[in-house]
């Protein structure tokens, strides 16, 4: 008696791959439902430069990956507060930080924050006494300030920033 191989029928193949369209479907829906979208923002986001601040404003250069993003985050926000500025972040910095975490200032739309003359202002990896009191209406902090002594007066506000959406912490505890 020889062995007969048998192949699926056309039909089965045909089942087989809505079976796996539909579950990739489903599973990339139900992940995509868990990360906040940008337009779910509850914050502001400025579309036109009618829209922004008549004082003036600090933004940052967002370079690097999350742990960057993150430092960066901490010093444009304790810098425009120590500056009595609004600070806004771009909105690479909101895709990169908003999935995670559960961060409050505004988001400067690209297109807007193209047609600002700004003021770069280069900061080194250090606090120093002149960022005390940055000139300037319009200013956009660069370099890779990243240290802990721009922020460690506002400790308790940083980590409110950067506490963990729910379905993060979730996550992580279902992996441990």
């Amino acid at each position: 008696m020889g062995f007969r191989a048998t192949c699926p029928s056309f039909s089965t193949i045909y089942f087989l791959f809505i079976l796996l369209v539909a579950s990739t479907i489903f599973h990339c829906h139900h992940r995509l439902a868990l990360v906040p979208a940008p337009w779910a923002y509850s914050g502001r986001v400025v579309l036109a430069p009618r829209h922004l601040p008549p004082g003036g404003m600090f933004t940052i250069n967002a370079k690097g990956r999350l742990g960057n993003q993150m430092g960066e985050y901490a010093t444009l926000y304790a810098l425009a507060k120590m500056n009595g500025r609004p600070a806004f972040i771009p909105a690479e910095m909101h895709g990169t930080l908003a999935p995670i975490f559960r961060i409050s200032l505004p988001v400067l739309h690209g297109t807007t924050a193209s047609r600002i003359p700004w003021r770069n202002y280069h900061l080194n990896d250090w606090m120093e006494e002149r960022y005390r009191h940055i000139p300037g209406g319009y200013v956009r902090l660069t370099g890779y300030p990243c240290s802990w002594t721009f922020y460690h007066h506002l400790r308790d506000e940083i980590l409110r920033e950067f506490t963990l959406h729910d379905h993060v912490r979730e996550d992580a505890q279902r992996f441990l």
